[in-house]
C-alpha cells in the first residue's frame, strides 16, 4: 500500500512545477508585449 502523504508530497511538487512554468510564460509574454 503506498502511503497517501507521499502521492499528495509529488502532487503538490508537481503543481508548483506547472504554476512556475505558467509564471515564466506570463512575464515572457508581459515583457515582449512591452517592447
Amino acid at each position: 500500500m503506498k502511503q497517501p502523504i507521499f502521492i499528495l508530497g509529488a502532487l503538490k511538487e508537481e503543481i508548483n512545477q506547472i504554476r512556475k512554468l505558467m509564471i515564466v510564460k506570463e512575464q515572457f509574454k508581459a515583457r515582449h508585449a512591452d517592447v
